[in-house]
């Protein structure tokens, strides 16, 4: 599944770049549990990261997309591709089955989970 966002997104389908990708975001499969922001990326790109994605609706599904954030975040399709892994890996993002991508926080939080955490702030 993570080679259909690969290919979609991070590198636009070139398979010359498809290789260098996915020799990157393997490793990074494995981490899964100590998720971290990709290499060269800090808390303020991962915060424009997920205010961009959140401005196209939270789901990332085309190429119009992935052009969108590049303008606004000035992440290159490769750090695109990979701060989406560190979303889905963190439990921030899903991978959809059309190969895109859906954020899980902030404004793109479901109803029933931000329900839950609106909740709970209350009773603290």
């Amino acid at each position: 599944m993570t080679m259909t966002f690969v290919q979609t997104f991070a590198v636009g389908g070139f398979n010359a770049s498809l290789k260098k990708v996915a020799g990157v975001i393997a490793p990074l499969a494995l981490l899964g549990a100590c998720a971290m922001p990709p290499e060269g990326t800090s808390t303020n790109d991962v915060a424009n990261y997920i205010a961009a994605v959140e401005s196209l609706g939270c789901d990332v599904g085309n190429e119009g997309d992935l052009q969108a954030l590049e303008i606004q975040t000035g992440l290159s399709p490769m750090k695109l591709g990979e701060m989406a892994e560190y979303m889905i890996d963190s439990r921030q993002g899903v991978l959809l089955s059309n190969g895109g991508f859906r954020l899980k926080v902030g404004a793109c939080a479901p109803e029933d989970e931000a329900a839950t955490t609106t909740e709970a702030a209350a009773a603290s």
